[in-house]
């Protein structure tokens, strides 16, 4: 079996995502697409999730990737193990249930709690975890693999205080700013103009904010599957600022409450972020929480700007640094 394998750092949650023989067309779908990122191949010490991408097919016997680090190794024979029979089961239900049939098939290792209501959430620890891909050869099989990866990534940081959202993020003289809008309200605009600026463009769809106990939050850049035009920056700068973007005749900028940017702020985070609405009403909250401490301990501003790189002379007053 020839293994094919990448690992890509989501703010500081790493994944090596494994595919078995017959989903590696896609993963490699998805390595090209994304190959601007951080993506690169997994190394034997590091921690990471594992995530295995499978077909609905029962996988070979005796598969142990070799990115696995040793102390994984035996762990990693239980998983393969459960995986076979857990795997028969669902395609048993398959059989029995027809409705079910483009549900995708997801593994947990170890086993989610069997308490109602239990969810996704519950995987923020766990180490392996494998889904299927119904249809190998098509072509739009690595936003499935993409946005899977985003909700876990997603799930593990709102459980410690971040979260991922929608937006453009930008570094200034080691200042890290955030822009949120809706599809079309200019972020992948003020991203370019910032780097005209002589500022470096994170992300322009997607950027994660990071909880830091003693330093507020800083953001840090995520592959999209609308690919930046701006490419990306691996820096992961402190948020000084954030905006919410108004397209206008002339450049200024009006104070927002903390109240107004908390608004802001969960509408890219829950309207516009991959799978969120798939998220526990229990995660909800927390995020929730995140966003409105976030909005109490980060100045905000409705940015009103044209099409030049001037509106930087407008954020530099405030923010001098």
């Amino acid at each position: 079996m020839i293994e094919l394998s990448t690992s890509i750092q989501l703010g500081t949650w790493n994944v090596c995502v494994i595919a078995s023989s017959d989903t590696q067309a896609s993963l490699k779908n998805f390595i090209e697409q994304f190959q601007a990122f951080s993506i690169r191949r997994p190394q034997q010490d590091e921690k990471s999730r594992y995530l295995l991408l499978i077909s609905p097919k029962i996988l070979e016997e005796n598969f142990l990737p070799s990115c696995l680090a040793a102390d994984d190794r035996i762990e990693w024979k239980a998983f393969y193990s459960a995986l076979l029979i857990g795997y028969r089961q669902f395609l048993q239900q398959r059989v029995e249930n027809a409705t079910k049939t483009n549900r995708a098939f997801v593994f947990l290792w170890p086993p989610q709690n069997q308490n109602k209501g239990s969810d996704i959430q519950n995987t923020r620890e766990k180490r392996f975890l494998a889904f299927s891909i119904e249809n190998p050869k098509e072509e739009a099989a690595y936003l499935k693999i993409f946005g899977y990866m985003i909700f876990l990534a997603n799930t593990w940081h709102i459980e410690r205080g971040g979260l991922c959202v929608h937006s453009a993020a930008v570094s200034r003289n080691g200042q890290g700013f955030l822009f949120l809008g809706d599809s079309g309200a200019g972020k992948s605009t003020t991203a370019r103009l910032s780097v005209e600026a002589g500022c470096l463009a994170l992300g322009d769809d997607l950027n994660f904010i990071l909880s830091h106990e003693k330093h507020g939050y800083s953001l840090a850049a995520s592959p999209s599957p609308i690919l930046s035009s701006v490419g990306y920056s691996m820096i992961q700068p402190g948020l000084q600022g954030i905006f919410t973007l108004v397209q206008d005749k002339k450049d200024y900028l009006v104070s927002l409450s903390p109240k107004q940017t908390a608004i802001a702020l969960f509408d890219s985070f829950q309207k516009q972020t991959p799978y969120t609405r798939r998220f526990s009403d229990q995660l909800v909250k927390k995020a929730f929480h995140t966003i409105a401490d976030i909005a109490r301990c980060v100045p905000a501003y409705e940015l009103h700007f044209r099409k030049t790189p001037d509106f930087w002379k407008q954020i530099h007053e405030k923010f001098p640094g």
